[in-house]
């Protein structure tokens, strides 16, 4: 029976190059940096990776001979190998020993590279998600991938690194994101969960490749023991993945959302419109780098957007087709979300004051954005919803405000408030998860690195035995 796995190159480097979306770059255990290449009873061949917290398998096109056998392989070795070969060549992958064997064609010729190997129960134990996947319908699939663009990139803030699928409310489940700067929000929905998920932004959920690959499946498998999180897998035709959901208590994001009411001033613009925005807001100049400051300008029924230039006096003004209705005011905001607006097609845009969130909205998509004040200081960070939630507010204009710290001519300093008790809480238990993240995996390592030295230890004393062997041959020689 052939231990032998044949990998086609024109299949194995989209699946290294999706599996290096998981495998990090560098690895603090060295088995984390392998591919695990296996073959089942039914001949179907599947290349696994992962960094502990998500798992990626993808399954090759067709079944091969042979039985069950699997196989260590890194993956730094067999993507440059495959680099250099033909969409026409195959690769075989074959175990001897502590060492994977790997033939490639040169030429006419079959060649063989020899690599590292390591024990398969050195790799961590894919998981097992038992409940029956369902679809996800397109739209849900969009809003998600849209959820992650306006997720936080603040490792400090994990809860918020992430799309919160909430199912709290029967009338509509809600796709939801935020970075504390602006949020996003998809509603009318009825996802086949039966709890709010918090699913971590990951890098290889964005990829291209798997977002094409058929229609995406979701199943949620609840812990065994009470205080370990979650795991949702995805998976599409061929690929599976699978990551542990985010383990904590997403911020009352509603607290946020202004209510329909309290908007003054609405701007419906044209799909010709939303185009001209995003050419033209990138080119305005911009005396706020940091905040990418651009003006909506709202007056005798037309829209404008302006801006300055650090050193200019006067206002840059460009006027934009469309329809416009209710208060003549004007609003700052981040171009950077009035671009990603536009981008997701949200063309109908609320106003309320100077000092109140802006609301994008197109059907059951919306994202609601914090204002930026232009005159005075520069503008302190703006309060997350997390921050909100943790707060007893129900005033939207009170929960939407921006803290500043300023010191005014007098000398009187006024500080932005401490953190609430809550929101420190969970900092300091994040910072503890994260803590014994590392040490698990130190320990992991140990582990590891005690095994090799067994391995050695054991070829010593073999040596050692057959020199002993070999002197007492010696001295039963008699001259």
């Amino acid at each position: 029976m052939s231990n032998q796995i044949t990998l086609p190159v024109a299949e194995l480097k989209p699946a290294l190059t999706g599996l290096s979306k998981i495998i990090p770059r560098k690895v603090t255990l060295p088995v984390l940096g392998a591919v695990l290449v296996a073959r089942d009873g039914d001949g179907w061949v599947t290349l696994s990776g992962t960094d502990l917290d998500s798992f990626a398998t993808v399954r090759l096109e067709q079944t091969q001979e042979g039985g069950p056998v699997m196989l260590l392989v890194p993956h730094a070795d067999l993507a440059a190998l495959a680099k250099g070969c033909a969409p026409t060549d195959i690769i075989t992958v074959e175990r001897d020993s502590d060492l994977a064997v790997l033939r490639y064609p040169i030429g006419n010729h079959t060649t063989e590279k020899r690599t590292q190997s390591f024990p398969i129960d050195d790799f961590p134990a894919l998981p097992k998600v038992e409940k029956e996947p369902v679809a996800i319908a397109e739209p849900v699939r969009d809003a998600i991938l849209d959820a992650f663009e306006c997720a936080s990139r603040d490792e400090t803030r994990l809860v918020l690194n992430s799309a919160f699928l909430d199912v709290s409310d029967s009338r509509g489940h809600y796709v939801v994101a935020t970075d504390g700067r602006h949020l996003f929000s998809s509603n009318s929905f009825s996802l086949p969960l039966g709890d709010s998920i918090i699913i971590p932004d990951r890098a290889f959920l964005s990829w291209k490749p798997f977002i094409e690959d058929g229609e995406w499946r979701i199943a949620v498998q609840s812990p065994i023991q009470k205080d370990d999180p979650s795991m949702v897998q995805i998976s599409s035709r061929r690929w599976k993945f699978i990551t542990r959901s985010i383990d904590g208590q997403y911020p009352n994001w509603r607290q946020v959302v202004p209510g329909s009411d309290q908007f003054k001033t609405t701007i419906q613009l044209s799909p010709d419109a939303m185009q001209a925005i995003a050419k033209l807001a990138p080119r305005m100049p911009c005396h706020d780098i940091a905040n990418g400051t651009i003006g909506l300008k709202v007056a005798n029924g037309d829209l404008t957007l302006r801006s300055r230039g650090p050193d200019d006096t006067n206002w840059t003004e460009v006027g934009v087709e469309a329809r416009v209705s209710g208060a003549p005011q004007t609003v700052y905001i981040n171009r950077k979300y009035l671009l990603r607006a536009m981008h997701f097609g949200l063309g109908e845009i609320q106003l309320i004051d100077a000092l109140s969130p802006v609301r994008f909205i197109n059907g059951g998509r919306q994202m609601i954005v914090m204002p930026l004040p232009v005159d005075g200081p520069a503008p302190a960070q703006p309060p997350t919803a997390e921050a909100s939630s943790a707060q007893p507010q129900t005033n939207e204009r009170e929960t939407m405000q921006t803290p500043q710290t300023n010191e005014n001519g007098n000398g009187n300093t006024h500080t932005a408030p401490e953190k609430p008790a809550l929101e420190a809480a969970l900092e300091q238990a994040e910072s503890a998860r994260d803590t014994l993240r590392t040490a698990i995996t130190c320990v992991a390592a140990l582990v590891s690195s005690l095994r090799v030295a067994q391995r050695e230890q054991r070829a010593s004393e073999k040596e050692i035995q057959g020199v002993r062997t070999t002197l007492e041959k010696l001295q039963a020689v008699r001259i």
